[in-house]
């Protein structure tokens, strides 16, 4: 097995929202259009560098929804 290109990736969160304006963002988001992301995800993909699929996402979903 080889070593990820990703181990070493970070984000600097403060430079990108000092960056752009996400004013546009702000508000709350209603549960279907939650559900309807969740459910655009393939199964066997992971949406970001955490690993994730959308198998597991979908699975935790429950439990996942409750942070927010």
């Amino acid at each position: 097995m080889g070593v990820s290109e990703f181990s070493n990736l970070t984000y600097d969160l403060n430079n990108l929202l000092d960056r752009h304006d996400l004013s546009q963002i702000e508000g709350n988001f209603e549960d279907s259009e939650f559900e309807a992301v969740i459910k655009s995800i393939l199964a066997d993909h992971a949406p970001g560098p955490d690993g994730f699929n959308g198998k597991f996402i979908r699975h935790c979903w429950p439990i996942i929804k409750m942070t927010l």
